[in-house]
């Protein structure tokens, strides 16, 4: 993957004069720090997903009916069902009462939110919910909203942004599949993958933590057995001692 990468942006992007294969099409270059203000914008939309659902009560409802569509949700739903049918008399009569009072406060502000992007689960997330969300359901429901939590943190401090908008990526498409998100979510999707431009290395902590991220990966063994090591492998004092011995061997 290394060699290939290298190759691509060797022939494609980095080449100048506009001969590469697509000629000049994927050489310009867009400074990071225009993209500075959008990586804080989507981690703020992050955070406000994340502290929404902790103020819902996603936290405290430990069901987790919130993410799970098996059977427990399904026995609570006929369960409210039935109690909302026997008390629709009584609600019906107090709805009769308020409706001057309810159309006096139409014209007040109320939150509106977009319906989701698709009606019901997917049979794919069905699957997965059946397999793995029914042992701890409750577990995964806080792993979303933790997980949207630490999205915004790390989007809005520009700290490992490349893998931020991968699990960005990831769990958007899992929040479309069990039909929990409006059709914004797609925006938070194009949004991440521009992030995986290096936004983080401006005015992000990124400037500083993948350096040194690099520097450690490329001078571990598997790196090098399985040529993964970002640009050149690097070498401890040690490696350059077993290296140095080899070669007197050889």
């Amino acid at each position: 993957p290394n060699g290939w990468w290298s190759y691509l942006k060797h022939e494609i992007v980095d080449i100048k004069d506009n001969r590469s294969l697509i000629g000049g099409l994927a050489a310009y270059k867009v400074p990071s720090y225009w993209m500075v203000m959008l990586r804080m914008y989507l981690g703020v939309m992050w955070l406000i997903e994340g502290v929404s659902k902790i103020s819902s009560g996603w936290l405290a409802d430990k069901t987790g009916r919130h993410v799970y569509w098996g059977a427990a949700t399904a026995v609570d739903g006929t369960t409210a069902a039935s109690e909302a049918w026997e008390a629709a008399p009584a609600a019906a009569s107090a709805a009769a009462d308020n409706v001057a009072g309810a159309t006096t406060l139409a014209s007040a502000a109320a939150p509106q939110f977009a319906p989701p992007l698709i009606q019901e689960p997917t049979a794919l997330y069905l699957w997965i919910s059946e397999t793995f969300v029914a042992a701890a359901p409750y577990f995964f429901q806080v792993m979303i909203v933790l997980g949207e939590v630490a999205l915004g943190l790390a989007f809005l401090g520009g700290l490992f942004t490349f893998v931020a908008s991968g699990a960005s990526i990831v769990l958007s498409i899992m929040l479309i599949m069990g039909a929990m998100a409006s059709r914004e979510i797609i925006w938070y999707m194009m949004v991440a993958l521009v992030m995986m431009g290096g936004a983080g290395r401006a005015f992000g902590l990124d400037y500083w933590v993948m350096p040194w991220v690099k520097k450690t990966w490329n001078k571990t063994i598997l790196a090098k057995k399985s040529y993964l090591y970002l640009g050149e492998p690097q070498f401890t004092k040690k490696q350059h001692k077993a290296r140095k011995l080899r070669n007197k061997r050889k």
